[in-house]
C-alpha cells in the first residue's frame, strides 16, 4: 500500500469539517505505532513497531473500528478512548494472515450501526467497556507524523499498491 503526505492531509482537513463524528471503519496495512501500549501485546510484537502517520489518521478519522493486516499476527486490543471529549471508542484488531499455521483469526465478521445515523448520547458511550484505556499514542509521536506530513509529499508504504479511501458525508 502507498499513499502520500496529500492523501493523509486530504483526511486529516476532512476531519476539520463542521459535524464530524469520526469514520465507522478505517482499514491500513501497517499498524498504528504505539497501538500495543497501555495494553498486553501479542507475543513476538514489539510495542513501538508500527507507523507513526497511520497513528496520526487513527487518532485524527476516530475510527469505531481499525483493521491492520500487514503483521500476520491477531491482536484485539481493548477498546481506547479517542481524543476529543463524549465520542465513541476505537477497537483495533491486528488480522493475522490466511491460512496460517498458528490458526490465527484473519477474518473479523463486525455489524457496526453507521455514526451518521447515532444520537449524541449513543455516540458517546459508543464502544466503551470497563477495559478501555485511554488513547495509546505519544504525543512526541503524533508530533513526529505531522512534521513529516508538513514537510515531506513523498510516497509512504510500499510502491506498487494504490490506496484507496472514500468518505461518505453524513
Amino acid at each position: 500500500m502507498y499513499y502520500t503526505a496529500g492523501d493523509l492531509q486530504a483526511l486529516i482537513d476532512h476531519s476539520k469539517q463542521k459535524g464530524f463524528k469520526g469514520v465507522d471503519v478505517l482499514l491500513t496495512s501497517e499498524w498504528s505505532q504505539g497501538i500495543c501500549a497501555k495494553a498486553t501485546p501479542p507475543q513476538g510484537r514489539p510495542t513501538d513497531g508500527g507507523s507513526a502517520l497511520v497513528s496520526l489518521a487513527a487518532k485524527t478519522l476516530m475510527p469505531r473500528y481499525h483493521f491492520a493486516g500487514q503483521e500476520c499476527n491477531y491482536f484485539e486490543r481493548p477498546p481506547y478512548r479517542n481524543a476529543r471529549e463524549n465520542t465513541h471508542a476505537t477497537r483495533f484488531l491486528g488480522l493475522a494472515d490466511v491460512g496460517n499455521e498458528r490458526k490465527s483469526k484473519w477474518l473479523y465478521a463486525v455489524a457496526v450501526d453507521p455514526l451518521r445515523g447515532m444520537a449524541p448520547q449513543q455516540i458517546s458511550t459508543a464502544g466503551h467497556t470497563a477495559t478501555t484505556t485511554d488513547l495509546p499514542f505519544d504525543q512526541n509521536v503524533l508530533g513526529a507524523a505531522q512534521k513529516m506530513l508538513d514537510n515531506d509529499s513523498r510516497v509512504m508504504g510500499r510502491p506498487g499498491q494504490k490506496v484507496g479511501w472514500d468518505v461518505v458525508y453524513a
